[in-house]
């Protein structure tokens, strides 16, 4: 098998592998945090069908741009496998379509991220300080879509061997940083308009509440802290010359676009976690079992006396007779209960109907309350 060996430009083992190894773990992950993404997804079709159009558009658009990083991801880990082209500066720049990955995955994240600034902006009551985090966030958003930009751009001029105006591992930061700023600030925003309609109102209502932080805190923890581990990997490595480091944050940035899906899928799925959340307080307080009440009906209609004899009985002053029998009527008042609730994705979540008859009561920011009795012989 000697005979059909060439001579050629061949990188030390050190090198190869400071520099692929990082970069394949990157898209390994990013393959396997896709392939939960698309089981999620796939599993949640018939959820996705109760949002809006433009939830779904957004949840499409995502999805697509997911399966472009997987097939790109795919492209570069079968091109790295076969490519006899092992020199140092090779390995390093790589082919020039492996630089479209970061401004994918910028994209990807600029979309969910967008959507997300969409959902929280809804529950700021004041219109100038909507107004304000609708400025804020979106300089915060198109920050780290320029920096994936410039991150995409730097390499393919690496590529063409020309040399880039702004550092390589610069614009790897810029992107990385600014990437984690916007997660937290719209998810802490988030967090931050939900606790302030917690008003005890009563207990299920306030767990309902405290169930979306947590979703929307989850939503950040996904992206935000691959993001800031790369951007500090990257921020110190950005003066280094030595080649041994130089990828070291790849496997930090590559699998953000699948994570950024993850996080959308979480808050979309937000319905499912508040409904679970109210199953088990009905589960444990008993359901409307436990929330029904029953009062004499003198107590309900304000009457000072028993109730009026039944229709033909005879007055025992009136001859002797026979006292009148009273019937005692009660009211049971059976309570139904439906919380609405608003998260920013105009979503109402209705309680499963029980007895025959109820009263409404809406949470905070809710259509208010009806009361509805019905009499009962005892």
């Amino acid at each position: 098998m000697d005979d059909y060996d060439v001579m050629g430009p061949l990188a030390p083992q050190d090198i190869a592998t400071a520099v692929l190894a990082p970069y394949l773990t990157g898209l390994v992950v990013q393959l396997l945090l896709s392939g939960l993404y698309f089981g999620l997804f796939l599993s949640s079709r018939r959820e996705l069908g109760q949002h809006a159009r433009k939830v779904k558009a957004v949840s499409w658009i995502v999805c697509a741009l997911v399966l472009c990083c997987v097939g790109m991801a795919c492209e570069e880990m079968v091109d790295t496998g076969v490519s006899q082209d092992r020199d140092t500066n090779t390995l390093f720049a790589g082919p020039p379509q492996s630089n479209v990955l970061p401004i994918l995955g910028g994209l990807t994240g600029a979309v969910c991220q967008a959507f997300l600034m969409v959902r929280a902006a809804a529950l700021f009551q004041s219109r100038t300080v909507r107004l304000i985090f609708y400025v804020v966030t979106s300089a915060a958003i198109l920050l780290p879509l320029a920096g994936a930009a410039l991150f995409s751009a730097m390499g393919f001029l690496i590529t063409q061997g020309k040399r880039a105006p702004l550092e390589y591992f610069t614009a790897e930061a810029i992107w990385l940083w600014s990437s984690a700023a916007a997660d937290l600030l719209i998810s802490l925003a988030l967090a931050h308009t939900l606790h302030r309609r917690i008003a005890g109102f009563n207990a299920r209502t306030d767990g309902v509440l405290w169930r979306l932080i947590i979703v929307a805190l989850q939503t950040a923890a996904y992206t935000s802290v691959v993001s800031i581990v790369g951007a500090a990997v990257a921020t110190a490595l950005e003066k280094s010359s030595n080649i041994l480091t130089s990828t070291a944050a790849f496997a930090f940035w590559l699998p953000l676009p699948a994570l950024h899906a993850i996080s959308l899928y979480t808050t979309l799925s937000s319905r499912r976690h508040v409904q679970t959340q109210l199953n088990a307080s009905f589960l444990t307080t008993g359901g409307a079992a436990n929330d029904g009440l029953t009062l004499p009906f003198s107590v309900v209609s304000g009457a000072a006396g028993a109730p009026p004899p039944r229709s033909g009985a005879r007055s025992a002053a009136g001859g002797g007779g026979r006292a009148p029998v009273p019937v005692h009527l009660a009211v049971k008042v059976e309570r139904e209960e439906e919380v609405s609730y608003d998260d920013g994705l105009e979503l109402e979540l209705d309680m499963e109907r029980r007895g025959r008859r109820g009263s409404r009561f809406a949470a905070p920011g809710g259509e208010g309350t009806t009361t509805q009795s019905s009499l009962e012989k005892v």
